[in-house]
């Protein structure tokens, strides 16, 4: 029984560094998305457009 209340202990504890995280993780990557299309914007001609060759 001590077991199983352990586990279920560790599991609630676990989920909420997850819940924690998870959003954490999610601006850092949204974040690092607009540092590179900001990066390649100033890296080519300024003109709106970052794909290759533009239209």
């Amino acid at each position: 029984m001590k077991e199983a209340i352990r586990f279920y202990s560790d599991h609630i504890i676990s989920q909420e560094v997850t819940d924690f995280l998870m959003p954490a993780l999610e601006k850092f990557i949204l974040g690092i998305r607009l540092g590179v299309r900001m990066v390649a914007e100033c890296m080519d001609d300024n003109d709106g457009d970052i794909r290759i060759g533009g239209d």
